[in-house]
C-alpha cells in the first residue's frame, strides 16, 4: 500500500491565474497538484523519527484513529 493521497485540482476552463507578479496559464482539464498527505501507522512513524534522531514529546488523536498529531523533539 502507497499510504499516501494525492489531491490535484482541474482546470474546468481555459485560463491565466495571476498571482503575486506572476501569471500562470492552465488549459482545460490540466491538473495542478495541491497535496501530498503520507499516512503513517505509530511503528512506521517511529522507525523514521529514530533514524532522524527525534522522539515523541506529546502525541493527540482525533476520535477517528486515522488522525493524530505528533509533538517532536532531538532524542537526548
Amino acid at each position: 500500500a502507497r499510504l499516501r493521497i494525492e489531491t490535484d485540482l482541474v482546470s474546468q476552463r481555459e485560463q491565466d491565474v495571476h498571482l503575486d507578479g506572476r501569471t500562470f496559464h492552465f488549459s482545460v482539464g490540466e491538473p495542478i497538484r495541491v497535496e501530498y498527505s503520507h499516512k503513517y501507522t505509530d511503528a512506521s512513524f517511529g522507525h523514521l523519527l529514530q533514524q532522524a534522531g527525534l522522539e515523541v514529546v506529546a502525541h493527540w488523536n482525533a476520535d477517528h484513529p486515522a488522525y493524530g498529531l505528533r509533538l517532536l523533539r532531538p532524542s537526548p
